[in-house]
């Protein structure tokens, strides 16, 4: 179970500290799961991009700092990245989905931070961030069709986008996604450091 000390220790509101924080909620695993919330990520130890991005703004509140979430529209089929040949169909599905980031304001303005996928998944041509500077935007992991700014926690990303529409996957495609996830996981770890994106 993580803990928002262990995540915290040694962490200030200085770029480097901002930086630590999000390099620890960064690599958390994403796993595609029901939960949305920075507490049940706690508890599981992985999660998508909105228990993710609520962790991260829980954290950066405790240093002092004012965030707000990112909403973003996205189709799988338009995002960076390589899914397994037998599971892209199932996911280039053409459907409109939300996405949850994190803009945090520094001296100089707002800043996008996107901490959903951990390093090893960079290996497969997701978009991770390594080496930020903690002061500058950095790319979000999915191609935005539409984007709201809110104070709103995750659990009302797709009412602010206007989703209204059934956005799961069935529970086979999950079980069979997150399978693939940990293979990638073993497989860059057993690589070294693998193939790493920016």
């Amino acid at each position: 179970m993580l803990s928002v000390a262990e995540l915290l220790d040694g962490a200030d509101a200085t770029d480097a500290g901002i930086a630590r924080v999000f390099e620890r909620v960064r690599d958390i695993p994403f796993t595609f799961a029901a939960h949305n919330d920075a507490d049940t990520l706690l508890a599981f130890g992985a999660g998508t991009c909105a228990p993710k991005h609520a962790l991260l703004a829980r954290l950066y509140a405790q240093l002092g700092l004012e965030t707000r979430f990112v909403y973003v529209a996205f189709r799988f089929d338009d995002m960076p990245g390589e899914f397994p040949a037998k599971l892209r169909s199932a996911l280039h599905d053409g459907v409109v989905r939300a996405h949850a980031a994190l803009t945090v304001r520094r001296a100089h303005g707002w800043i996008d931070i996107d901490a959903t996928f951990d390093q090893p998944l960079g290996a497969s041509g997701f978009i991770v961030t390594l080496g930020w500077d903690g002061r500058t935007s950095m790319p979000l992991v999915v191609n935005p069709l539409a984007r709201v700014e809110s104070a709103l926690p995750p659990e009302n990303e797709e009412q602010l986008l206007g989703i209204t529409h059934r956005t799961g996957f069935p529970h086979a495609v999950v079980q069979e996604l997150n399978a693939w996830l940990q293979k990638l996981r073993a497989d860059t770890h057993a690589r070294g450091a693998g193939s790493l994106r920016r």
